[in-house]
Formats: C-alpha cells, structure tokens, sequence
C-alpha cells in the first residue's frame, strides 16, 4: 500500500478519474482565501453559485460549456469550497487551457499563498505553478 491509499486499493484521489476530470481539469488552492473570493478571482458571481453535490452538477452548468469544434471555454464554472484555512477551485470546464486560471491565481496570491495544478490525460500541464506573494 502506498501513502494516499485507503484499504482495498482505493486511492483517496480516485474521484480525479471520474467524469471529466478524467480528461482534464485545474485544482487551486488558496490559503487565507474564502470559497466567494475562489469564485470571484474566477471571473464569476458568488451570489449565483449554488450548493449540489457533484453527482447534480449539470443542473447548474450553463450548456454547451465549450465548442465541440474549436474546443474554446463558452461557459466556464467550478467548485469551489473550503477546508480549514484553504479555499480550494475544482476546475472541469478547461482542463487548464481555459486561459483564465494564471488571471484566478494572480488575483488569489495577493499576500496569500496559491498552489494551482492542471492536467490533461494524466499529464501536467506547463504552467501550473505554486505562488507566494
């Protein structure tokens, strides 16, 4: 068993290869950042976001979220939440090429430390960065 592994072979990280996260996808975290400033830094309205769990999602979600062909973000959207002093951005909707996520990350670093990852197929992506400002 590795360190991450639950009993029976499960990796606390398995719920990155469901739906389109598999794919692709952006996690953020922001320490000292609160889930409305997440949302903010990521361009959207705080007062318009709404709680579902994951398996409700498409709910919320404004379609199409992204050209078939050209592949270009139309409607973004995230989770976003918190667990003790981070603030955190599940990113589905771009798989890090949304062009959006270096702007979140530089509007959440103000005096705060940012961790942001992205991924396509199981690669990082060039560019996901850790900050301190």
């Amino acid at each position: 068993m590795t360190a991450g592994d639950t009993p029976g072979g499960i990796s606390q990280w398995d719920w990155t290869q469901e739906g389109a996260l598999e794919i692709g996808g952006t996690l953020m975290f922001a320490r000292g950042s609160t889930p409305d400033q997440v949302i903010e830094a990521f361009g959207m309205d705080p007062g318009a976001a709404r709680l579902l769990p994951a398996s409700r999602v498409s709910e919320a979600v404004r379609l199409p979220a992204w050209d078939e062909i050209t592949l270009e973000v139309l409607h973004p959207w995230i989770r976003a939440g918190q667990t003790g002093e981070w603030a955190f951005a599940v990113d589905e909707s771009s798989a890090g090429y949304g062009g959006y996520e270096e702007q979140a990350a530089r509007a959440l670093s103000h005096g705060r430390e940012v961790a942001w990852f992205s991924w396509t197929r199981g690669c990082l992506i060039p560019g996901s960065s850790c900050w301190r400002c």
